[in-house]
C-alpha cells in the first residue's frame, strides 16, 4: 500500500518523535530485525515512504516487539488519517512502554479528538500532561484540547438550522465576511479569485440574493477584507495590508458612498492605526464607536478586541475590552445595532475547538461573561466573522466545506434563537427640508435618549438632508432638528408601546423660515412633541426640559420674533376643565423661558382645550396626540 502524504511532514514529525519521546535503551533485536529497521530508516531519510513502510513492517514481522518501528507506522498511519491503524500501533507500545513515549498520549488524544470521543480526548490528555517533558507549545494545545473536551461532554446538541444563502452570491470561488447595513437592503462581501481579495456587493430582491458585482471604486491589485458596513450603508470600514501610506503592518481605512460611488479610501490615521496589526472593524449603530482587533502592545493576548471613541476632536485614545479579552485570539467583533450585544471569535475560551463565536452583552456594570453560541454554529474547526440582521432573526456568516477538495467558502444564514438575539432595534430615517422650497436642508440632528437624560447622537444631516438612525426598543427618544434662520422641529418616539420594529419610522422634518414668518392665524404651528406634564395637571415633567432649551434658544438666536404658545387637550373631562388646564400648560411653557432669560411681551399664551383635535378621540394613541403643545412664530 502506498501511502500519499506529505514526505517533509512525515520526517518532522519522525524528528519531533525522536526529540520529543524518551527513548530507552532498547532490547537486542534479532539482525534481521535490525537490518530491516535501519533500512527503513533509510528510506524514510531517501523520501521514499512506499518502502519506508514496507521495511517497518517486516521489522516487526521479524521482531514483532519491535518498539521505535511501531512508533514509526503509529506516526505515518496518523499523517495518512487511518487512525485505526495508527491507534493499533501506538496502542502496542502504550501496552509495553506505558512511560517510555509521553507524545504518544498526545497523539492518541488527537485521533480522539478527531473522532469526537471526547471522553478519550480528556483521559489521554491528561495522562500526557502528567509528565514535565514536552515543548510549551504542545502543552498549550493539549490544555485546549482538554479544556474544549470537557466543555463539550456537557453541551446539549440543538438544531438549529444552517443553511447556504438564498441567490447568486455564492459560487465556485470562496465567498465570506458579509456585512449590511441596518436596511439590509445590499450585503458587501469578500471574494477570493486565483487568490486575490476583492470587495464584492450584493442586493436582496424577491428571490434572494443577486448576483455579487465588484466594487470597482475599492478593488486593487492588493488585497482588501475584513470590513463593517455604517448603519445606513454609506461607510465602509475595512482592512488594508502594505499599503504605502500604511502606519503598521495592515491598517483600517474608511470610504463613503454617494450617489452609488465610493470615495478613493483614506487612513484612518494613528487615532485608530499603530505599528502593529489592526483589522476586522465593528462601527456601533450611532457612529461613535469602533470596535476592532488588534496584536498592540498592553493587551492580553495575541490578538485583542480594542474600541475607540469619536470626539470632536478625532478619535479617542484605544480602550482594551480586558473584561472579555483573553491570552489567546480574540477577533472578528460584531457589535449589533441595539449598541448592547457584541459577538466576537476566540480561540481563549472553552469551546468546540479551533476559535468559537461568542456573545457578550453591555450592562451598567460592564460585559457579560462571554456566552459560547453553541452546536451547530460552532464546529471543531475556526469560525468566521458573524454578522446578525437588524431584527435579530436572521444571522449570517461563512462556512468551509470539509468534503470539498478545493477550497469551498460559501456565506450561510440561520435563524437566530431567542437567547442569542439581540436587543430589538428599529431605526428612523429623517429627512430635512425646507417648508416653502422643499430643498433638502444640511442641519443639526440630535437624538436624546430620554431614558438615560443622554444624548444618544448629535450630527449633521447630509447633503441630501437625510439621517438614518437606529432606535433600540423599550426606550423613548426626543429627535430635534435645528438650522440657524429657521424654526426648530421636534418628534417623540416612544418605543416602549406596540409600534411594530420591522416597520422603521420616516421622518420629514419642515423647517419653517424664520426670517420670513407668516401671519400668526396662518403660520404652521411647531408641536413641542418633548414637552410634557404630569397628568391632568401642568406641572411640567424633567424630560421636558432638553426641548424647552432648544426653544429658548432659537429666541435667543433670533431676537426679533415672538412667539404664541397653544395648549391642546383630548376629550377627556370636562369641556370647561379641559380649556383651564390647555391654557396652565401654555403658561407654565411661558414661566420656564421668561425663567431661562426670554423677554415675556415675547410671549403670548392661547388655550384651545378639547376644540382642535388632530386625530380621533376613540383611542389612546389619538388621544395622546391630542394632548400637545405647539407654538407659532408671529410676524415680526
Amino acid at each position: 500500500m502506498r501511502l500519499d502524504i506529505s514526505l517533509q511532514f512525515i520526517l518532522s514529525l519522525v524528528t519531533a518523535l525522536l526529540i520529543s519521546w524518551s527513548v530507552q535503551a532498547q532490547p537486542e533485536y534479532s539482525k534481521g530485525a535490525q537490518k530491516a529497521f535501519a533500512k527503513a530508516e533509510d528510506f524514510m531519510q531517501a523520501g521514499d515512504i512506499e518502502n519506508a513502510e514496507k521495511s517497518y513492517l517486516k521489522t516487526l514481522d521479524l521482531e514483532a516487539g519491535h518498539t521505535l518501528a511501531q512508533v514509526r507506522l503509529g506516526a505515518m498511519y496518523f499523517d495518512q488519517q487511518d487512525y485505526d491503524d495508527s491507534k493499533k500501533y501506538f496502542g502496542q507500545v502504550m501496552k509495553t512502554h506505558p512511560d517510555d513515549y509521553p507524545l504518544i498520549y498526545f497523539k492518541m488524544g488527537e485521533i480522539a479528538w478527531r473522532e469526537q470521543v471526547y471522553q478519550d480526548v480528556i483521559r489521554h490528555m491528561e495522562q500526557y500532561l502528567s509528565y514535565r517533558d514536552g515543548s510549551p507549545k504542545l502543552r498549550k494545545q493539549a490544555e485546549k484540547y482538554l479544556r474544549d473536551s470537557r466543555f463539550i461532554a456537557v453541551q446539549t446538541p440543538t438544531d438549529i438550522p444552517v443553511s447556504k444563502l438564498k441567490g447568486a452570491v455564492n459560487t465556485a470561488a470562496p465567498e465570506y465576511l458579509p456585512a449590511m447595513p441596518v436596511t439590509g437592503e445590499f450585503m458587501v462581501f469578500t471574494r477570493r479569485v486565483r487568490g486575490q481579495e476583492d470587495f464584492y456587493i450584493s442586493t436582496l430582491t424577491s428571490d434572494g440574493w443577486s448576483e455579487g458585482l465588484p466594487i470597482s471604486d475599492l478593488n486593487t491589485p492588493e488585497n482588501e477584507g475584513a470590513h463593517c458596513v455604517s448603519a445606513d450603508g454609506k461607510l465602509l470600514i475595512f482592512t488594508a495590508c502594505a499599503r504605502r501610506d500604511g502606519l503598521g503592518s495592515c491598517d483600517l481605512y474608511f470610504s463613503t458612498r454617494a450617489d452609488g460611488k465610493w470615495s478613493h479610501p483614506r487612513n484612518l490615521g494613528s487615532g485608530v492605526n499603530t505599528s502593529a496589526w489592526e483589522g476586522q472593524p465593528s462601527l456601533s449603530s450611532n457612529g461613535l464607536t469602533l470596535y476592532f482587533s488588534s496584536d498592540r502592545k498592553g493587551g492580553k493576548g495575541s490578538r485583542d478586541i480594542w474600541k475607540v471613541e469619536r470626539t470632536s476632536s478625532g478619535w479617542s485614545k484605544a480602550k482594551n475590552l480586558a473584561d472579555i479579552n483573553t491570552t489567546g485570539n480574540d477577533e472578528s467583533p460584531f457589535m449589533h445595532w441595539d449598541n448592547e450585544t457584541l459577538y466576537f471569535m476566540t480561540d481563549g475560551l472553552p469551546g468546540f475547538g479551533g476559535s468559537d463565536l461568542f456573545l457578550t452583552r453591555l450592562e451598567n456594570t460592564g460585559w457579560t461573561t462571554p456566552l459560547n453560541l453553541g452546536s451547530p454554529l460552532n464546529t471543531s474547526g475556526d469560525e468566521g466573522a458573524l454578522f446578525i440582521d437588524m431584527p435579530g432573526q436572521t444571522g449570517y456568516f461563512a462556512r468551509t466545506n470539509l468534503l470539498s477538495d478545493e477550497l469551498d467558502i460559501d456565506i450561510y444564514s440561520f435563524p437566530v434563537p431567542d437567547h442569542l438575539k439581540p436587543l430589538p432595534v428599529t431605526y428612523a430615517r429623517v429627512q430635512v427640508v425646507d417648508d416653502q422650497t422643499r430643498l433638502p436642508i444640511q442641519a443639526v440632528i440630535e437624538v436624546y435618549d430620554l431614558q438615560s437624560e443622554k444624548t444618544f447622537i448629535k450630527t449633521y444631516s447630509d447633503r441630501s438632508g437625510e439621517l438614518l438612525v437606529c432606535l433600540t426598543s423599550e426606550n423613548s427618544y426626543a429627535i430635534s432638528v435645528q438650522k440657524e434662520g429657521y424654526s426648530f422641529y421636534s418628534r417623540n418616539i416612544d418605543l416602549s408601546g406596540t409600534h411594530s420594529l420591522l416597520d422603521p419610522y420616516r421622518i420629514e422634518a419642515n423647517l419653517i423660515p424664520v426670517s420670513d414668518p407668516q401671519v400668526a392665524d396662518s403660520s404652521e404651528a411647531i408641536v413641542l412633541e418633548n414637552v410634557f406634564f404630569e397628568s391632568g395637571s401642568s406641572a411640567l415633567l424633567p424630560e421636558s426640559e432638553h426641548e424647552l432649551k432648544h426653544l429658548v434658544q432659537l429666541m435667543e438666536d433670533n431676537p426679533d420674533i415672538s412667539i404664541s404658545i397653544h395648549g391642546h387637550t383630548d376629550n377627556v373631562g370636562s369641556p370647561d376643565d379641559n380649556q383651564v388646564l390647555s391654557l396652565d400648560r401654555s403658561e407654565s411653557i411661558k414661566n420656564y423661558l421668561v425663567q431661562s432669560g426670554v423677554g415675556g411681551s415675547r410671549i403670548a399664551c392661547k388655550g384651545f382645550g378639547e376644540t382642535r383635535p388632530i386625530d380621533t378621540n376613540d383611542t389612546e394613541e389619538g388621544r395622546s396626540r391630542n394632548r400637545r403643545s405647539e407654538f407659532i412664530i408671529l410676524k415680526k
